[in-house]
């Protein structure tokens, strides 16, 4: 019934300590039309668009499919995406058209990224915007938050420590990413940024992460009572989901593992035994319930950073993934191999985790599109002519998922598949890049129909 509409933007309200307190809500039948292909009032279901990046590439040999088109068949580094493989576009052959300079990771980020090779300097961001950024600019004041970087592993290149350098700017600037699951809580749901320095302070704000559902609990039985069945479970299961993730960050905090970090040049921490699935998952978690509730539709996801010395521990690393990939022999082969087989495992996390979350008629993934990537095809030889690619979801109908597309000719622009994905999510461009890696053309094979 008309009465019943309720907006998709809509949020429960409360207050917390004299702080105003926002949970927004999943996706609820209640939302929809009829019959769950647009949004109750009539409007088009919404679009997302993240990114995942990881450094140092991948072992071809493990990576590219055997197979063709949508009967491709997932080779052991894409194995962990088994369960998704409906929505996972594998793009092989394609390279970076650059003109100058010789094959490096710094390009490579670029290029991958921003679809340029022009960089500001050697290591800094590029002189355009990467991707995100141009979605984010075009869907501007459709959401609470425009955009959101998160980063997981804090270890960069030679051990220094790492600062998210996914989302670029333009002109050198970057959009740092987040590392810590605590704070990308705090910033979604409120309850402050760090945990004060004294033992009481700390006890006031963990109390406040344990009472943020109880601040909405007016709106929740209001909401309650216009609601159907199917609608109630699903709201239940996502305050359970809040509830938690809410659980989870009051034991790391008293564990002491969400402290307030280091001001910049203090005392230097090791990252020899990171966390990477525990903060991996716990940023995934986070992600989903802000896309689900339409709180931000673009994201960037940086696992580990171009060039970057992350030590594999949980695979039996002892020393940086970046030192590994310029030693020779089987050895090293096969601890980058198990490298990348943890880092999809990871990734294919986050998608599984969209694909659950029921909207309209489809889910999550079918209305989002995620591109993951690294700057250089493998660490061992910085090869630039065969970049792992793989383009994720169907952007609504945009793009068409499933399949593995393999260019025609080795090294074709890879700036291709960068206009593809914008045209697909709907984007009014007609080239992405400059000079030598320009493109005014998109892959006919990924293009479905885009939304006008």
């Amino acid at each position: 019934m008309a009465n019943n509409i309720i907006n998709r933007r809509a949020l429960l309200r409360g207050s917390l300590a004299g702080t105003a307190v926002h949970v927004a809500l999943p996706p609820l039948e209640a939302m929809f039309n009829g019959n769950g292909t647009a949004l109750a009032a009539g409007a088009a279901l919404p679009l997302r668009f993240g990114i995942f990046w990881w450094g140092n590439g991948v072992r071809m040999k493990h990576w590219i499919p055997d197979m063709t088109g949508f009967s491709w068949v997932p080779k052991e580094e894409l194995a962990p995406f088994a369960n998704v493989k409906e929505y996972v576009t594998v793009v092989t052959g394609m390279g970076l058209v650059t003109g100058t300079g010789a094959p490096a990771h710094h390009m490579g980020r670029a290029c991958q990224l921003t679809a340029t090779g022009d960089r500001v300097s050697q290591y800094g961001a590029s002189v355009l915007p990467s991707v995100d950024q141009l979605v984010a600019k075009a869907w501007a004041g459709k959401t609470r938050f425009s955009s959101l970087d998160v980063m997981v592993s804090q270890r960069g290149f030679q051990s220094a420590r790492a600062r998210g350098q996914v989302s670029q700017t333009g002109n050198g600037g970057f959009s740092p990413g987040e590392a810590s699951p605590a704070a990308v809580f705090d910033r979604l749901f409120g309850g402050g940024t760090t945990l004060p320095s004294s033992p009481d302070g700390a006890k006031k704000v963990l109390s406040a992460r344990a009472s943020v559902l109880d601040s909405v609990k007016a709106d929740i039985r209001r909401l309650n009572a216009r609601l159907g069945a199917a609608d109630k479970v699903s709201l239940d299961q996502h305050l359970a989901g809040i509830r938690a993730l809410e659980v989870q960050l009051q034991m790391e905090s008293a564990a002491g593992t969400c402290a307030r970090p280091a001001r910049p040049g203090g005392a230097s921490q090791d990252f020899s035994r990171e966390p990477l699935e525990e903060v991996s998952r716990a940023m995934s978690d986070l992600l989903v319930l802000a896309l689900a509730c339409d709180m931000t539709r673009v994201f960037t996801f940086e696992f580990t950073q171009m060039q970057s010395d992350t030590v594999f521990w949980q695979v039996g690393m002892n020393e940086g993934l970046h030192n590994i990939t310029h030693q020779s022999g089987p050895a090293a082969e096969e601890q980058a191999h198990k490298a990348t087989v943890f880092t999809m495992k990871q990734f294919a996390y986050l998608v599984e985790k969209m694909k659950a979350v029921k909207e309209g008629a489809g889910n999550l993934l079918d209305n989002s599109c995620v591109y993951g990537t690294s700057e250089v095809g493998e660490g061992f030889s910085h090869d630039w002519n065969n970049l792992p690619i793989l383009v994720i979801g169907s952007a609504g109908g945009g793009l068409k998922a499933g399949q593995h597309i393999k260019s025609a000719r080795r090294g074709e622009n890879s700036n291709k598949v960068l206009l593809s994905m914008c045209k697909g999510l709907g984007l009014p461009l007609t080239q992405v890049g400059t000079g030598t890696t320009a493109t005014v053309d998109v892959m006919p094979a990924m293009m479905g129909n885009p939304r006008a």
